[in-house]
């Protein structure tokens, strides 16, 4: 079992072209289920993954829109909390494919798993990964450290901080939130995005990365963008894996994609310990890589965070 702890929510668009006349005020949305771990979940699922949520969401119709989405993806539901809060929701606006986010009600959410029974599901192959808000959540982050330090000497513990100023703006938060999780996982993936809005666009984006190989962290990868991906290993490994040509809709869900296929590629070699991600050779990263920025590509390729089918996985499955 991998376990997905983090935001679901539902992302809503406004369609390009829609009500733009004088004459017609009105304007067109569509919406999906979303949130970065709700589409990690979704893409370790569609992998062939037994993968389970954890997260909080309403008792309102969104909420249970939510509930059939992850129902009919084969998500497990056993952790999911429900609460009286409005289910958050993202605004997402589209600036030649790359997407801003104006949120509504996540700052309320709260992420305090249940640690006996995550234990009591998991086996020896199991995962946890967590990401973005819950890393900062205010009322439930040090509980959620708490939970994560005493998981790391049992599960493989995977963290990606998906930063989202619009959400909490205090970079301090953020960094703190970084270093504290990023000690306790043994994989931590970030972007280039990420980087730049916590330490600013002059910084050396690889020298922050790599300095993240402290405490449990066996292994570090830096997503960026079209100029592809850097990989940083504790043993001294530093592997560049080149971008994936294809014609960009829109990058929506391409980093959660790329998460979701590094934890799958792991579990499908059987490297779910950390022992098991220190004997990672160099092509076995490169490999690792490839893999991810290929299923990130597909995601790429259409609108929104639509993840690959059966057939597209298969196509670009690991080698083994």
């Amino acid at each position: 079992m991998i376990f997905v702890c983090g935001e679901a929510l539902f992302d809503v668009f406004l369609d390009s072209g829609a009500g733009n006349t004088r004459e017609n005020a009105e304007v067109t949305f569509h919406a999906q289920a979303a949130g970065s771990p709700f589409n990690v979940a979704v893409g370790l699922a569609r992998s062939g993954c037994n993968v389970a949520l954890i997260t909080e969401i309403g008792n309102d119709e969104l909420g249970r829109r939510i509930g059939r989405c992850l129902s009919a993806r084969g998500v497990n539901q056993e952790l999911v909390q429900r609460s009286d809060k409005s289910t958050p929701i993202a605004f997402v606006e589209l600036d030649q494919g790359t997407p801003r986010y104006r949120f509504v009600g996540l700052r309320d959410c709260k992420y305090d798993p249940d640690e006996q029974r995550i234990l009591d599901m998991s086996d020896e192959s199991s995962m946890f990964h967590v990401g973005s808000y819950a890393l900062v959540a205010s009322g439930s982050a040090d509980a959620l450290i708490a939970t994560v330090g005493n998981l790391a000497s049992r599960l493989l513990i995977s963290v990606d901080p998906n930063v989202r100023l619009q959400v909490e703006p205090d970079t301090d938060k953020w960094r703190a939130g970084l270093d504290r999780f990023g000690r306790q996982a043994h994989l931590v993936k970030l972007s280039e995005e990420d980087v730049e809005s916590l330490y600013g666009k002059a910084i050396d984006v690889e020298r922050i990365a790599e300095q993240l190989l402290t405490g449990n962290c066996q292994i570090v990868i830096l997503t960026k963008g079209s100029s592809g991906a850097t990989i940083f290993s504790r043993s001294g490994n530093r592997i560049s894996i080149p971008a994936c040509s294809v014609s960009v809709v829109d990058s929506v869900g391409a980093g959660d994609a790329f998460q979701a296929a590094t934890l799958a590629w792991l579990e499908c070699i059987g490297a779910t310990t950390a022992d098991a991600l220190t004997s990672l050779s160099s092509q076995d990263l490169y490999e690792l890589g490839e893999f991810s920025s290929r299923i990130a590509s597909i995601v790429c390729g259409r609108k929104g965070a639509e993840f690959p089918q059966r057939a597209e996985r298969q196509a670009a499955r690991p080698r083994r």
